[in-house]
């Protein structure tokens, strides 16, 4: 069995948590993703780099302990039933130090 890459990793993490990959997107750098209840989207590059934004050229760069949360759930993602699950333990490690 291969080991999943970062990127991998993290777009897991991201879905289980609720967000929706941007199908129509126009980068080819970043894989856009979105969520109804936020204003803004994520852009998840090469070996697992997030940002966070409205337009790519104006994003910024998210927390490494973020990016480590949502690589966590990923890997975790089958134990989830629900995204309120996913959401509730992303929110959890984000918050240890």
């Amino acid at each position: 069995m291969t080991k999943k890459t970062k990127t991998e990793s993290m777009i897991d993490g991201m879905e289980a948590c609720g967000w929706k990959l941007e199908p129509n997107a126009v980068t080819r750098k970043y894989r856009v993703f979105w969520r109804e209840d936020k204003e803004f989207l994520l852009f998840v590059g090469k070996s697992g780099a997030l940002r966070k934004g409205k337009i790519v050229s104006k994003s910024i760069s998210i927390a490494e302990r973020t990016k480590r949360a949502y690589r966590d759930v990923g890997f975790h993602r089958s134990c989830y039933t629900e995204i309120k699950q996913a959401q509730l333990h992303f929110i959890e490690l984000c918050r240890k130090k």
